[in-house]
């Protein structure tokens, strides 16, 4: 239920952010990780994702804001718009705990109302794919480099599941935001 859950408000986020993102100019700078451009209450993350679906993920800052209220949750989004293909949009979501420390850890090992999670949707043109870490025996294991009530940054690796027909993709990649 929690995977299907995040799977369907990661479609109705892309839904949102392909039709904002339409008409977006090409020229903004894409912030990495290394990047100290990165605006506060923006995230940036990067991923390469093989298996039933292969991309090579980074986010734009336009679209990528990052909450912290009782968990982090880190919301990035890619537009083919800025690439010439407006029917593409992409986006991955990574919530972490509020208090989570420097470490290194397995979304696995926080069950309930204190989620690790991270999923990765997309869409082109009517065709849409989510999926997302947890359950059907995927899992991310990841690394919290720098946690202060400023900033949080890590990488990740791992496999996330599709639900409804059980494809998997491996994910690997970073994670940066500022608060």
């Amino acid at each position: 239920m929690k995977k299907h859950l995040f799977s369907i408000m990661a479609i109705a986020c892309l839904a949102l952010t392909s039709v904002s993102m339409v008409g977006c100019d090409s020229t903004t700078e894409v912030p990495t990780p290394s990047n100290p451009s990165l605006e506060s209450g923006k995230c940036v993350i990067t991923a390469n994702v093989s298996g039933s679906h292969t991309a090579t993920y980074k986010s734009t800052d336009m679209m990528s804001p990052v909450l912290r209220q009782t968990f982090i949750s880190m919301n990035s989004s890619f537009s083919g718009a800025l690439s010439g293909n407006p029917a593409l949009v992409e986006q991955f979501i990574i919530y972490l705990p509020l208090d989570i420390a420097v470490g290194s850890y397995n979304s696995e090992d926080f069950p309930g109302s204190n989620p690790a999670i991270f999923t990765y949707s997309y869409t082109n043109g009517s065709s849409a794919l989510g999926w997302t870490s947890g359950g059907n025996e995927t899992s991310i294991n990841f690394k919290v480099t720098k946690s202060t009530a400023e900033e949080i940054e890590g990488t990740f690796e791992g496999t996330m599941g599709e639900e409804e027909n059980g494809t998997d993709v491996a994910v690997n990649g970073t994670f940066k935001a500022k608060f």
